[in-house]
């Protein structure tokens, strides 16, 4: 993934262009410490005439509440393809999902010690699909990296680094610069032994 740099604070000429969405597939990255400029990096990737897009809201509320904030804040009425549903059942599927995520970790981690790494995979790969049908890459990283360790717990070592490997982008993409250096000490060559 790569990101747009602004080189001069306070001339943005293209980053401030991307369109909104409720899955958006970019995120802006603030670096207030180092270089104190705005970044826009993709959170998955982006094909070639694709639409860059970035979320102005929570996008893990119900839509009812996202149009509330949106047509407040910014006189917007999102028509995007995560909003302009077919019917109210999709919409309330919808809902549900995108409320299965936010709530993810605070379901299973009273569980997390005790489940099997089978049953952590399993957990993960249903958020992932509903983060997918969602367009939610950006809350992907840490369901990333929850495969990777449990993979390295079955002593899978090409999914050890499958799912590191996602992990570590993410984290830059999220510009968490200690969990990339993080992975890619795990990564580097040779067998995987510690997350």
């Amino acid at each position: 993934m790569q990101s747009q740099v602004s080189p001069n604070p306070g001339q943005l000429p293209t980053i401030l262009t991307a369109r909104f969405s409720c899955g958006p597939n970019a995120t802006w990255n603030w670096d207030a410490e180092l270089t104190f400029s705005l970044s826009l990096v993709a959170t998955h990737p982006i094909h070639a005439g694709e639409e860059i897009t970035v979320s102005y809201c929570d996008t893990l509320e119900s839509r009812e509440k996202r149009h509330a904030k949106l047509r407040k804040m910014y006189n917007i009425d999102c028509k995007c393809k995560y909003c302009d549903l077919p019917n109210a059942e999709a919409l309330a599927e919808s809902d549900r999902r995108r409320k299965g995520i936010e709530e993810f970790w605070s379901v299973i981690n009273p569980h997390l010690m005790t489940m099997s790494p089978e049953d952590l995979i399993k957990a993960h790969l249903h958020a992932l699909v509903n983060i997918s049908k969602e367009g939610l890459w950006y809350c992907g990283s840490s369901h990333f990296e929850g495969l990777a360790v449990a993979y390295q717990k079955l002593g899978d070592q090409q999914n050890l680094r499958r799912w590191g490997e996602k992990a570590r982008d993410a984290y830059r993409a999220d510009g968490r610069d200690g969990d990339v250096l993080r992975w890619d000490l795990v990564l580097q060559d040779g067998p995987l032994t510690g997350c």
